[in-house]
This record gives C-alpha cells, sequence and structure tokens, in this order.
C-alpha cells in the first residue's frame, strides 16, 4: 500500500519537474528563428552547456528540442564545461544548465565574442549576462535582457517582441 501511494506522487510530480524543460525546449528553437542571425534556409545549431551532474537533464532537453518543430533543421550538441577544448564555432544559440559562477562568466565572454544568443536556467544566470529567461510558473514569461542583446547587435522580430518583457538593470 505504501509503494503504491510513493508511485503515485512521483508520477503526478514528474511532469512538474520536467515542464520547464519541455518550454525550453519548445521555445528556444522559435525564438532563435525570430532572430536576425539566423539565415533563410539555414539549420539552427544550438548547445546545450552542461556539467556531468546534470547530463541526464541535458540529454532530454536535446532529444525534445532536436524534435520541436517540423520542417526546420535543428542540430543540438551537448557541451561539457568541465572539457576545456569545447567549441561554440557555427552555434547559433547556447542553453546554459547548472554552471557556477566562473564557468557561467566564461561561457557567456565567449558567446558575446562569437554573437551567440544565450538562454538561461534561472533568473540568476540572466542578470549576469544571459539574452533570455523563460519563466515558467502559472504564466510563460519570456524575459529580454535588452541591454546585452543591444552590446551583441542581434536583431528580433517585432512579432516576437510583443510577447517579450524587456529586462534592463543598470
Amino acid at each position: 500500500m505504501f509503494i503504491h501511494i510513493i508511485y503515485t506522487i512521483l508520477l503526478l510530480l514528474t511532469p512538474l519537474i520536467s515542464e520547464p524543460i519541455n518550454i525550453n525546449a519548445k521555445l528556444i528553437p522559435r525564438i532563435v528563428l525570430q532572430s536576425s542571425i539566423i539565415g533563410e534556409n539555414q539549420p539552427i545549431n544550438i548547445a546545450i552547456v552542461y556539467k556531468p551532474n546534470t547530463l541526464y537533464k541535458a540529454i532530454k532537453l536535446k532529444k525534445l528540442i532536436a524534435k520541436s518543430l517540423k520542417g526546420v533543421d535543428i542540430k543540438t550538441t551537448l557541451l561539457d564545461v568541465t572539457k576545456s577544448n569545447y567549441s561554440l564555432d557555427n552555434i547559433q544559440a547556447l542553453y546554459l544548465s547548472d554552471l557556477d559562477d566562473k564557468e557561467l562568466e566564461k561561457i557567456i565572454d565567449i558567446a558575446k565574442k562569437k554573437r551567440i544568443i544565450t538562454f538561461s536556467k534561472n533568473i540568476e544566470q540572466f542578470k549576469k549576462g544571459a539574452i533570455f529567461f523563460i519563466e515558467s510558473k502559472r504564466k510563460i514569461n519570456i524575459y529580454l535582457n535588452s541591454k546585452f542583446s543591444d552590446d551583441l547587435n542581434i536583431g528580433f522580430n517585432p512579432s516576437l517582441l510583443k510577447y517579450v518583457k524587456n529586462y534592463n538593470e543598470q
């Protein structure tokens, strides 16, 4: 009886835990398509930045992103920040999972130099330099860090900007 209760609780909690991953997987490619860095019929290259302890979530997100848009060529790669030999060539977007401050600062600096759109996992990463943060509570909110997007000179389609909340902390 006790095992059935535990199983039922876990079954009910699983969608709640995975909901932010699903929302990010659906919205990240759509946002990248609305940017000025993607050309016509060009594949979207998205890298998921992770640490070894978050590999499972990174793999799940990779699979979901790859299947999120029909008719659009989406290439996803996993990027382990603990290895120093990674490359961000031909990447248009980065999803930043659980990173410490030093790793986050390094990857954001590289992304800025290469004009890569960054998506943060949480509000702290967003405030430290990521361009987008997708908040999934009762309502889905997409935040754009206008200061960092202006620094990179990346434009976005006005139809996207209607749904985005601008954030510019001085």
